[in-house]
């Protein structure tokens, strides 16, 4: 084993049963180093990626090396920070002080490659950190270590073995006499657990075993009865009681066995001193663990002779396990007993670090539960729906599906179920606004949205108090419900009634993603000021680290991105976007990200590649169900585009059902002006008083160009006055960038209004719609620059006279003219054919 300086990576290698863990306990506890030695014995609990590294921290900051203060503190591995995981971890690791070991024992549960990378990344990134990984398992970690650089030491079978003199000595120290030990050495080839095995048949009055079964399953079952046959009762009953749990605090062993503490530690050094397992203080408890092959076996016998008692033991330990935070050890333990009601306690209980520590681990069980139970159970069917989707990276269709059972269903059991608390209430209708969100049921969103918000208002202190930083997560989706509504106002409102919640209960993820969303429910809504003075707050939080590219902070970087825009900045607005792709397959905030891609398209003055690029989104991405006003957002992104392309944008809003919508109606008098449809555009203009300063501000500009077109100078005066107003109070400036400039500086002029257009990309160039022309009729317009003959241009064209008077129709129709005359003077403006 390394001594004083151990390599960046020490890998002990052997099957099990070959004494690597006692080996490393050995050298960890009297290594002559002048470093720090932290020790995790993984399990099942700690398989996937995000659990591992918590337990490495959690273990890290209890050993006191890091420091009071340190930066690791503030780290959460989980999900939604799984793309800048590794950069948090060097930045924290790398502040501890002095060289440092951290030891990682029974790596081969470890379920996740991204593991073996990260390992390796930290090694080359943190000089004083070594690592020492015992396992079963080595070719785990092949590929990781061809690419690496870093000092690499093996321990494998061979160094592991014990030699014929070390089984001599084992023997004699056990008081075994020498001619009872002869070929000890060749019958167990040196496997420390097989000689352990035969020792234990020799105390019994064995041979040493020379003529049985000598497989490590027939040695471990030797052991296993040996001790349980040579023990009193009460030390065998507590034995198998407390073999059902992976890692046995003192606390558990007395709920488990109702031995007194002080009985329990007995036990444990007993244990101890019998070499079943290892024996240390962890987060200043005495924590015992059986070497993992006894456990099994021990687990086995309890099995097999306890009948119900085992299964009440289980369901104890886990009630045990969520109280003491261990939720997917919980998990496990229910789902053996199959007690779901239990099981849906535990989920909403601890849900939020179950899908955010545990993804992988959980889906997969919950994915053992027959489907008749989960359709029972609303709650676990969403968990393993939205974590299929983070594993599958895209957002199926299935979703859908399962959202409108499921919601039928949860309605069902919520009218049955009118004398249940309100926090159950509240839980059961939260899990129905977010089914109906995502599948875009707008109605039943919008009143189980009203429904929640009744419950969350209803909750007495108690209630509070149990519900904890659920308080704050309701008040986030119920943020995030309205913004997808359109509901912006009232999207704030609960952003901020969520960081009041986050910050009653310390929940530093929670209380960021409030502030996110606060920014974003104003950003939106178009009160730039007001989100300027959030960002400023979410830009100084650095608690937890890499927030701001996690999944809670998709509202800052979009907030962030409308602002920018709003001073036309569309390179810092595009850095935020772009900080999202990584979410970008499974968020459901993808429309509002498009919106940010084409505004930013369209301020570069890459139109025409926003175009295409929303468009190829809208059709991988498009699902039949959708708010409307999340719909009605994408048709005008996509009609603002085509409008700055000359393009005929009116299709993409108008649409019968979104007569009555702010955002459609905007958009729709936006084409209008730029088609020159004035009266239309004045007409469409008109919203309702309770609109957002944005909207308000957008329709009365087009109120505005649209009267003047129309020679109405008092009413066009008006408007513009009171949307310049209106942008000056609230910080906007992207407005006067959504209308024809040339338009635009003639209401200045005409009307005497100061209006400050100096740093304003011009984008509207074209004020009449150029839609698609095809090829045929710019051919039949060169033709009419030559001849307004008809009978000619059919003769030159080699087509029917009926053929070319329709061309010339559609022609005009496009842009937006009655005559050859006028068609020719637009055709110039437009720079479609030279002037004569």
């Amino acid at each position: 084993m390394p001594g004083r300086e151990p390599p960046a990576l020490t890998v002990v290698h052997g099957a099990a049963g070959m004494g690597k863990s006692t080996l490393l306990a050995q050298w960890a506890t009297s290594h002559p180093g002048d470093y720090s030695v932290v020790w995790i014995s993984l399990s099942a609990s700690t398989a996937g990626r995000f659990a591992l590294w918590r337990a490495v921290l959690d273990r890290v900051l209890d050993s006191g090396i890091a420091g009071a203060g340190a930066r690791l503190a503030d780290i959460a591995p989980a999900s939604p920070v799984a793309h800048t995981l590794r950069a948090s971890l060097g930045r924290g690791l790398a502040e501890i002080p002095g060289r440092f070991v951290v030891v990682l024992d029974d790596y081969q549960t470890v379920r996740d490659s991204q593991v073996d990378d990260d390992i390796i990344w930290l090694l080359a990134e943190v000089p004083s950190l070594s690592i020492v990984i015992s396992t079963r398992d080595a070719a785990q970690l092949t590929s990781s270590l061809a690419r690496s650089q870093v000092e690499v030491v093996v321990i494998d079978h061979d160094a592991l073995v014990l030699t014929s003199a070390e089984v001599t000595e084992l023997a004699s120290a056990a008081g075994a006499p020498l001619p009872a030990v002869r070929g000890l050495h060749a019958v167990t080839r040196g496997w420390p657990m097989l000689v352990r095995a035969e020792l234990v048949e020799l105390a019994a009055g064995g041979r040493a075993g020379l003529g049985r079964n000598r497989g490590l399953g027939a040695a471990v079952g030797r052991i296993v009865r040996s001790v349980l046959e040579t023990a009193a009762p009460e030390q065998a009953s507590f034995i198998l009681r407390i073999s059902i749990a992976e890692a046995v605090p003192l606390e558990l062993a007395s709920a488990l066995t109702g031995e007194p503490s002080a009985v329990a530690a007995t036990r444990f050094a007993e244990l101890e001193a019998k070499a079943l397992g290892t024996l240390n203080v962890e987060s200043g408890s005495e924590v015992f663990r059986f070497h993992p092959l006894l456990r099994e076996e021990f687990e086995h016998v309890l099995e097999s002779t306890s009948g119900e008692d085992e299964t009440a033991l289980r369901h104890g330990l886990a009630i045990w396990l969520s109280d003491h935070e261990q939720p997917l050890a919980a998990v496990r333990q229910a789902v053996l007993v199959k007690d779901w009601q239990l099981l849906d306690v535990i989920r909403s209980r601890h849900g939020s670090t179950l899908t955010m520590t545990h993804p992988m681990t959980y889906l997969e069980l919950l994915r053992t539960i027959p489907d008749d139970v989960m359709f029972r159970y609303p709650g676990l069917q969403l968990s393993r729906s939205l974590l299929s989707v983070r594993r599958d990276r895209r957002m199926p269709a299935s979703i859908r599906h399962i959202g409108g059972a499921i919601a039928t269903l949860a309605a069902a059991r919520n009218a049955k179920e009118e004398n249940r608390s309100e926090l159950s209430r509240l839980w059961n209708r939260g899990i129905l606004m977010i089914l109906h969100r995502l599948g875009g049921r707008a109605d039943a969103a919008a009143s189980a949205a009203a429904e929640v918000a009744h419950s969350v208002e209803s909750l007495t202190p108690d209630d509070r108090d149990s519900a904890g930083s659920y308080v704050a997560l309701t008040h986030s989706h119920l943020a995030i419900t309205h913004l997808h509504l359109g509901n912006e106002a009232e999207a704030y409102h609960h952003a901020q009634l969520d960081l009041e919640a986050a910050e009653h209960y310390a929940n530093e993820w929670e209380a960021v993603h409030a502030i996110g969303l606060t920014s974003w429910s104003l950003a939106a809504q178009g009160d730039i000021v007001g989100a300027r003075r959030w960002l400023e707050t979410a830009r100084g939080a650095v608690r937890p680290d890499g927030w701001k590219d996690s999944y809670v902070g998709t509202g800052y970087r979009l907030a962030e991105a409308i602002v920018a825009l709003e001073s036309f900045d569309h390179e810092t607005a595009e850095r935020h976007i772009r900080a999202l792709d990584f979410h970008a397959p499974t968020i459901e905030h993808w429309p509002f990200m498009l919106q940010a891609e084409g505004m930013i398209a369209l301020t570069r003055g890459t139109a025409r590649d926003g175009a295409r690029a929303v468009a190829a989104i809208v059709g991988a991405r498009r699902r039949r169900s959708m708010f409307p006003h999340v719909d009605q957002i994408i048709a005008s992104t996509r009609a603002t585009l085509d409008s700055a392309l000359g393009d005929s944008a009116g299709a993409h809003v108008n649409d019968g059902s979104n007569a009555n919508s702010p955002v459609a109606r905007v958009a729709m008098a936006r084409v209008a002006l730029v088609e020159g449809r004035y009266e239309q555009a004045l007409i469409l203009s008109q919203l309702p008083a309770a609109s957002s300063p944005r909207l308000t501000a957008e329709s009365l500009i087009v109120k505005s160009l649209a009267a003047l077109k129309l020679g109405s100078a008092t009413a066009s005066a008006e408007a513009l006055s009171s949307a310049d107003a209106l942008m000056r109070r609230y910080g906007m400036r992207q407005p006067l960038m959504l209308v024809p400039r040339k338009l635009l500086e003639e209401a200045v002029q005409n009307l005497g209004t100061r209006l400050d257009l100096a740093d304003v990309p011009d984008r509207f160039g074209v004020t009449r719609s150029v839609a698609a022309l095809t090829r045929r009729e710019l051919v039949v317009l060169n033709q009419l620059t030559k001849t307004s003959n008809l009978d000619t241009i059919a003769q030159e064209l080699v087509v029917s006279r009926n053929t070319v008077k329709g061309q010339v129709s559609s022609l005009y129709r496009k842009l937006g003219v009655t005559n050859r005359a006028d068609a020719l003077v637009v055709a110039v403006e437009l720079g479609l054919v030279t002037a004569a």
